[in-house]
C-alpha cells in the first residue's frame, strides 16, 4: 500500500512541481472544478482530462519516497492532481530513468463509498531524454487503462490501496473486463485516436514545462518525429556498427551520429560520436556541458562501405502475375500471384494483401520497417544492409488500417499475400490495438507460419510480421536476410 501523503513529495521536490501539483485549492489551469468529492465525482460518472496538466519531475526525486505531506480534507481533494501523482510514482521505476518524467490521463469514471474512492483512468506515461537537442519521449507507454483504488484513513489521508494494471498476453483484454464496468470495456480496450492524441498532448505540456523550468527552448516529440543519420547510413560496414553496438563500454552513447544529455552526480553530460572517415574511425567524446572539459574520448576503428556498396532507394520490382478470381458464393481462397524469380533484390520488400473473398479484388500494400538484407554487388561482393528505426508498435501508431470486412460467422478473415520474393517462413506476434505505443505489450498470440501464401487477421488488432528469407537459399534467391512488416487492422 502506497500512502499518498509519502509518495507526494518526493514527486514534486521541483519548485515548479511543488507550486503546480500540491496548490489543493487551484491546481494546473487544465483540472477540472469538479475533479473532487461534491461535483461530478459524487455521481460516479463523466470523462475528466487534468491531471496536473503542467507537472514535470526529474526522476531522481520520483524514486525518494520518504518525505511526507499532508493532504486536505477528501471533499476538498484535487483527483486530478493526485491521480497525476500516483501514476508517476507507480511507474518511475520501470524504465530507464531519464530526466524529465510525465503524463497524461483520463478519468473515465469515480465510485465513491464512504471510504473507498475507486477511479478508472486511462493512463500515458513517458520519459524524456535530450537527443540531438531536442527533448525526446525515450520510454513509457502508449494509452493504458488502470484501476486505482484508494481509502480514506481516520486520521484524514487517503491511502493507495490498489494500481491495477492489465494483465499481459493472452489475458489483456479479460483482465479489462474483469477490471472495469462493462460500459467502459470499448474506451479501455481500444482508446480513440481523439484520446491517444488528448493525452500525448497532456504529457508534452508538462515536458515543455520542464524545459521553461530549465529556461531552455527544444523540440518536443517522440522518436520517430525526427530525423536520425545511424552508422550505416552515413558508411560504416554493417560488421563495424554491430561491432559497436555490441560493446558494453559505449552502451551509455547514442546509437545514431549525433548527441544524448545525460544527468549525472547533478552535472549535466553530452554523449556525442562522430565520425572521421579520413582517420578510419567512429570518435565517442563525454563532455561535462557546464565547463566543457572532455572526460572522455574514444577513437574506435572502423571500415567503410564504397559509394557503390551503399544500398540504392529505388522500389523493387512488383509482381506481374494476374490477380486472382473470386469465386461464387463462398469461395475457396486462391493462391497469391507468384513474382518473377529472377529478381535481386537490394532490399525488404513491401508486402500485398488482397482478401480473398472480397469481389473488389482491392490491395493493402505494407512497407517494410526495419530489416537486414544481404546481397553480391557487380563485383560479387556481398554488401549488407541494416535499417533501425522505432519500435513495432510505435511504428504502427501513424499507418494506414487495414478495414477488415464483417463475414457472417468467420472471426478472421483469410488474406492471399503477394511479394517480389516470397520468404521460407513468417514470424507472427498479434496485439490487441492498445497496445500501439506500448513498448511493454506482451502479444496475444504469437508463432511461425511455414506457408506464407495467406495470413488470417481478425479486427482491432496488430500484427507484426518478420519475413524470413534464410542464408542457405542464397544461391537459389540470390540475397538473404529478414523484414519486419506491421499491419494495423480497424
Amino acid at each position: 500500500m502506497k500512502n499518498l501523503k509519502a509518495m507526494s513529495a518526493a514527486l514534486c521536490r521541483a519548485a515548479l512541481c511543488a507550486v503546480l501539483m500540491l496548490n489543493v485549492g487551484g491546481c494546473a489551469e487544465e483540472a477540472k472544478s469538479g475533479a473532487g468529492f461534491g461535483n461530478e465525482a459524487e455521481t460516479g460518472s463523466g470523462a475528466e482530462t487534468g491531471s496536473g496538466a503542467e507537472s514535470v519531475s526529474q526522476t531522481d526525486a520520483a524514486k525518494d519516497n520518504n518525505s511526507e505531506i499532508e493532504f486536505a480534507a477528501p471533499s476538498l481533494i484535487d483527483w486530478n492532481s493526485a491521480i497525476s501523482q500516483t501514476i508517476l510514482a507507480e511507474n518511475a521505476s520501470h524504465y530507464s530513468g531519464e530526466e524529465c518524467t510525465a503524463e497524461g490521463h483520463l478519468i473515465l469514471k469515480q465510485d465513491v463509498e464512504p471510504d473507498t474512492m475507486t477511479v478508472y483512468v486511462l493512463t500515458m506515461y513517458g520519459e524524456y531524454q535530450f537527443q540531438n537537442g531536442n527533448l525526446v519521449k525515450n520510454g513509457g507507454t502508449g494509452v493504458i487503462p488502470v484501476r486505482m483504488t484508494f481509502h480514506y484513513d481516520s486520521d484524514g489521508s487517503w491511502e493507495l490501496t490498489d494500481y491495477r494494471n492489465p494483465e499481459d498476453g493472452s489475458r489483456y483484454v479479460p483482465s479489462i473486463q474483469a477490471m472495469f464496468p462493462e460500459e467502459l470495456w470499448e474506451e479501455a480496450i481500444s482508446p480513440s485516436e481523439e484520446v491517444q492524441e488528448e493525452l500525448k498532448k497532456q504529457e508534452q505540456k508538462q515536458a515543455k514545462a520542464y524545459l521553461e523550468q530549465l529556461g531552455r527552448k527544444a523540440e518536443i516529440g517522440d522518436y520517430r518525429d525526427f530525423d536520425y543519420v545511424l552508422l550505416t547510413d552515413a558508411g560504416v560496414s554493417v560488421e563495424s556498427s554491430n561491432g559497436i553496438m555490441a560493446d558494453h563500454e559505449l552502451s551509455r552513447y547514442p546509437g545514431w551520429i549525433g548527441t544524448i544529455e545525460r544527468l549525472e552526480d547533478g552535472l549535466r553530460y553530452e554523449y556525442r560520436v562522430e565520425i572521421d572517415q579520413a582517420a578510419g574511425a567512429v570518435i565517442f567524446t563525454r563532455r561535462e556541458m557546464e565547463t566543457g572539459n572532455v572526460v572522455e574520448s574514444r577513437q574506435v576503428p572502423c571500415t567503410f562501405q564504397t559509394q557503390a556498396d551503399l544500398p540504392q532507394t529505388q522500389e523493387p520490382p512488383q509482381p506481374q502475375a494476374d490477380l486472382p478470381q473470386p469465386q461464387a458464393d463462398l469461395p475457396q481462397p486462391q493462391g497469391p500471384p507468384q513474382a518473377q524469380a529472377d529478381v535481386l533484390l537490394t532490399q525488404a520488400p513491401p508486402l500485398t494483401l488482397q482478401d480473398s473473398l472480397s469481389s473488389t479484388l482491392a490491395e493493402f500494400t505494407v512497407d517494410c520497417g526495419n530489416y537486414t538484407w544481404n546481397y553480391p554487388d557487380e563485383q560479387g561482393q556481398m554488401v549488407g544492409v541494416a535499417t533501425c528505426g522505432t519500435g513495432p508498435l510505435d511504428a504502427g501508431i501513424e499507418r494506414e488500417k487495414l478495414a477488415v470486412p464483417d463475414y457472417q460467422g468467420m472471426k478472421s478473415v483469410l488474406y492471399s499475400v503477394s511479394m517480389a520474393r516470397m520468404p521460407d517462413t513468417f514470424q507472427i506476434k498479434e496485439y490487441p490495438a492498445a497496445a500501439l505505443g506500448s513498448s511493454q505489450a506482451e502479444p496475444l498470440w504469437e508463432g511461425t507460419a511455414e506457408n506464407t501464401d495467406f495470413l488470417k487477421l481478425k479486427k482491432d488488432r496488430v500484427y507484426v510480421i518478420t519475413a524470413l528469407w534464410p542464408e542457405e537459399n542464397l544461391e537459389e534467391n540470390g540475397f538473404y536476410g529478414q523484414g519486419e512488416y506491421v499491419i494495423v487492422t480497424d
